[in-house]
């Protein structure tokens, strides 16, 4: 009965709340974000060596899952990347379309969850969510989205479990599947269980702030307990408070690459205007909650704790996903109807033209990524005894102020991508480290542009 009481409520309240608000308010944010389903997924980064090489090796579950650890880090998304998504690892674009219709209905579930403790969302909150364009790497890139959108979802569908007297089966329900969500992303976890704190403080029924709590320390020490163990291993060495100046600094670098990438430009942001202008009329206030504020408030802040406590050398683009749905309630809470309104236009013109920017740089860069792996594997796989390198590579094939991270990131911007991507061309997980700008026994160089190869040199000549 609790299973069937979620699927009524995922896929019959879900259904009722989308025919809603397509009708009465939100058609042209929804229409807007699902053009995302016309975007030809193409692999990038990750994607060749999680969907692709992985299940090259023999029992990929013992193998890859246990002997190589994967399974020390976001166990359950590096599970799925085995026994789901590589099963479509020459159609990405299935698990592509699956992700950006679980972001909209997870989405669509916070703003249900949040309106039974009567906090309303509006307009903005929805323009943020689903059309800013700083989210594409953390809801659109399937590497990411397989860890990021579905720990937020399932913990979301963790919330709509809760009610003030909770049947020992509902209660075991909730936290199995607040459990499963913590072991996709660690900011989607934190999210979680912010949202399960809220809703427990509102209803003032702690126990499924109790059993959320108790999934979080278990997950804590699972992580710390191999945090020495397997491929993923060096993410946990730092271990520890990062210094305050270095995390503002990488910070700082995050947010200067974001005000790049949201800079409008030419036609697309004149479209963004008509676009905009056309749905203002239905615009109107947001709704001011001081719970809304705080909880906005408390996702942005403690969003970044994970990233202090891994002590990462950056803030790629993704981890920003989580935070971004709390500066979304944030601005949401701004109740001036003419400041409301204002903010409505503005972010939804700068969006959809930063967004298409961000969409045909991400298709260039991953037709540019095909065309060196095809072009570099003719010869490799004459040479594969060999230790090979390639020099004059580019990290992106494009020199941007927004380029950050793996944020539209060339195939050649690491060792690990482009022998990720040849192994998976080659059909070999075998294949050695491919090195960048070492002198080796095969040495290839690429063009000017770092798109193409100008000529290949063998030692041995």
């Amino acid at each position: 009965m609790e299973i069937f009481f979620v699927c009524r409520c995922i896929f019959v309240g879900s259904l009722q709340k989308l025919i809603a608000v397509i009708f009465l308010k939100d058609f042209f944010i929804i229409a807007i974000y699902l053009l995302r389903l016309l975007y030809p997924y193409r692999p990038f980064l990750d994607d060749y060596i999680q969907y692709n090489v992985y299940s090259l090796h023999p029992e990929p579950i013992k193998n890859v899952f246990i002997n190589a650890g994967t399974f020390t880090t976001r166990p359950a998304a590096n599970f799925l990347d085995i026994v789901l998504y590589s099963s479509f690892g020459d159609i990405l674009y299935i698990p592509y379309a699956f992700l950006v219709l679980l972001y909209l209905a997870f989405v669509l579930l916070l703003r249900r969850v949040l309106s039974e403790i009567s906090i309303d969302t509006g307009r903005n909150f929805m323009i943020i969510a689903l059309l800013c364009p700083l989210n594409i790497e953390g809801t659109v890139w399937v590497s990411a989205a397989s860890r990021i959108t579905v720990g937020l979802f399932l913990g979301t569908v963790s919330a709509l479990l809760i009610e003030n007297k909770m049947s020992p089966g509902r209660l075991i329900l909730f936290w199995l599947t607040n459990l499963v969500s913590y072991l996709f992303y660690e900011q989607a976890a934190v999210f979680n269980f912010l949202l399960i704190f809220l809703i427990s403080y509102c209803r003032r029924y702690w126990s499924a702030f109790f059993a959320a709590l108790i999934n979080g320390i278990g997950v804590a020490a699972f992580y710390f307990a191999f945090r020495n163990y397997g491929v993923f291993s060096h993410r946990m060495s730092s271990l520890g408070v990062a210094d305050a100046v270095y995390f503002l600094n990488r910070l700082t670098e995050c947010l200067r690459s974001c005000f790049f990438t949201l800079m409008p430009s030419g036609m697309t942001f004149i479209a963004g205007i008509i676009v905009s202008l056309i749905s203002a009329k239905s615009f109107y206030r947001g709704v001011f909650s001081s719970k809304k504020i705080l909880f906005g408030i408390g996702v942005v802040l403690c969003s970044f704790v994970p990233v202090t406590l891994l002590g990462e050398y950056n803030i790629p683009f993704r981890c920003l996903t989580v935070s971004l749905m709390g500066a979304a309630l944030i601005i949401d809470s701004i109740n001036s109807p003419g400041l409301s309104r204002i903010l409505s236009v503005i972010l939804t013109a700068v969006f959809l033209s930063a967004s298409f920017n961000e969409f045909y740089r991400l298709d260039s860069s991953c037709a540019n990524d095909a065309r060196i792996v095809s072009a570099v594997s003719d010869i490799v796989s004459e040479n594969q005894e060999k230790a090979i390198a390639i020099h004059g590579a580019k990290a992106y094939y494009e020199d941007k102020p927004s380029n950050h991270a793996e944020h539209i990131a060339a195939i050649t911007s690491s060792d690990w991508a482009i022998t990720g991507a040849l192994r998976a061309r080659l059909k070999n997980p075998y294949l050695p480290l491919i090195k960048l700008d070492e002198d080796s026994d095969v040495n290839i160089y690429m063009s000017d542009d770092g798109t193409e190869i100008a000529y290949c040199r063998l030692n041995s000549d």
